[in-house]
């Protein structure tokens, strides 16, 4: 799966890995990031080599049971998962329907900044509008 196949406003891989870089680099408390497709292959990625894999597939089967259990709460697209542990959080984002962005972070990182920015990020791979946390569904 190429980056042009899920999005017009990122050309290639190699820039969304660019853009990951950035985002890894400004961000205190992120460990990795990782774009990976719904299929469980990574599209882009900020993490060692030899774990893309496996957390491309772990993320895409995480996305697909955080959205049955989003469905108990009602009906709706899954925004997000967070999971952690005591030695950091993984943070999950859908990106459209076809992708999810992965974000590992250390146990002392600020949560809500990484939210936003993640937020953010995820409006960068899409073109779309970002949520608006406080507006009503």
């Amino acid at each position: 799966m190429s980056a042009e196949s899920f999005t017009p406003y990122i050309g290639d891989t190699a820039t969304v890995r660019n853009l990951l870089d950035a985002k890894l680099r400004s961000i205190t408390g992120v460990t990795g990031l990782l774009l990976a497709g719904a299929d469980g292959r990574p599209v882009a990625h900020v993490l060692e080599p030899d774990r893309a894999n496996a957390a491309a597939a772990v993320c895409a089967a995480s996305v697909s049971l955080g959205q049955r259990l989003a469905d108990f709460v009602g009906p709706g697209r899954l925004s997000e998962l967070t999971v952690r542990s005591p030695d950091g959080y993984v943070l999950l984002y859908a990106v459209g329907d076809k992708h999810v962005l992965m974000i590992m972070t250390v146990a002392s990182a600020n949560i809500a900044r990484i939210h936003l920015a993640c937020r953010d990020l995820r409006q960068e791979l899409t073109g779309e509008a970002a949520p608006d946390p406080t507006a009503p569904d």
